[in-house]
């Protein structure tokens, strides 16, 4: 197997003056290259436009330009040096380009990885409805990314959380399948346990059906009306579980999980799913990744950069 990690100068800058080797994603991405017996790439792409003040013949940018890259070339050979193992290959390289996505997915590429490494940003949604290199990333990488959170935790649980593309039904030729296939292979490789968290909506009280001519519907409600309407969703909420439940077994099947390791909760999946994982203590998140488009986020549903930004343990995303 083959890795692909994006580091930059910045994140070693953090560690004042300690080896790069201590960054907390070089050691994710060592600690997984073993479990994995998997090859590493560190790629590290530089935006020189503070150096672009003169053309690209400019004596002194050029100048400034090869000094950096002695700096960067040392720092990268300390690192290739210190992560070297008979166990797997690590290589390293420093290019002078945007720092887009567009790079990003270009170098994913060229490396043709199986899986690719990137330090997790802080999010914002809104925010990031303009501009987010990771957002953009989760979207367009047609392999699977790992964010790797500031703060690492030991990976001994790894937590898919499957959707059922909506409609409580799944298959494992599905997103779902390739999540819980991706995560299972993880759990294996890093000696871990796996969960299964899946969100199902609950149902909604009809308030709108009480209402009649010129009076707000809260105040035709009546306390036995209540009840029953209640009564209703609860009866509603436990058939929407069960079918769920039941979809979500049948994705499972196969990947040798008890009862108790297959969890659904009501409720939205972004605060679902960073709950149920902040409960596990996960390590990580292995969870799927739609491409649409920057504006159908304005009114679509998405789970995978909100759990991003929330979640303190790291996420695997998984292409369509």
């Amino acid at each position: 197997m083959k890795i692909l990690a994006f580091i930059n100068l910045d994140e070693w800058n953090s560690l004042e003056g300690q080896p790069a080797i201590e960054l907390p994603l070089v050691r994710r991405v060592i600690d997984v290259a073993k479990a994995t017996k998997s090859d590493v790439h560190f790629s590290h792409l530089v935006h020189d436009s503070a150096l672009g003040t003169g053309s690209a013949d400019d004596t002194e940018v050029i100048k400034l330009r090869e000094q950096l890259q002695t700096i960067e070339r040392r720092w990268l050979d300390d690192l290739v040096t210190k992560t070297d193992s008979s166990e797997f290959n690590v290589t390293a390289k420093t290019q002078f380009m945007p720092v887009t996505a567009n790079a990003l997915v270009h170098e994913i590429e060229t490396h043709k990885p199986d899986l690719v490494f990137k330090r997790s940003r802080d999010h914002n949604f809104v925010l990031g409805l303009f501009s987010n290199l990771d957002w953009e990333l989760i979207r367009r990488s047609p392999v699977p990314v790992w964010f790797v959170k500031s703060e690492t935790k030991p990976i001994g649980r790894v937590v898919a959380a499957v959707d059922l593309e909506g409609d409580g039904e799944s298959s494992n030729i599905s997103l779902d399948g390739k999540v819980l296939h991706q995560a299972s292979y993880m759990r294996e490789a890093l000696q871990a346990e796996l969960k299964v968290v899946h969100a199902y909506p609950g149902a909604q009280l009809p308030l709108m059906a009480l209402s009649y001519a010129g009076t707000d519907p809260a105040l035709a409600m009546s306390p036995g009306t209540a009840t029953v309407l209640s009564e209703s969703q609860r009866k509603q909420d436990e058939q929407t579980k069960r079918h769920h439940k039941s979809a979500v077994q049948r994705l499972c099947e196969g990947y040798k999980l008890e009862t108790d390791d297959i969890m659904l909760e009501k409720g939205q999946p972004t605060e679902v799913i960073t709950r149920v994982c902040e409960q596990l203590g996960a390590g990580l998140i292995v969870m799927g990744a739609t491409n649409i488009g920057r504006w159908d986020r304005l009114f679509s549903e998405v789970h995978a950069e909100p759990t991003l930004a929330d979640a303190k343990a790291d996420v695997l995303f998984v292409p369509e």
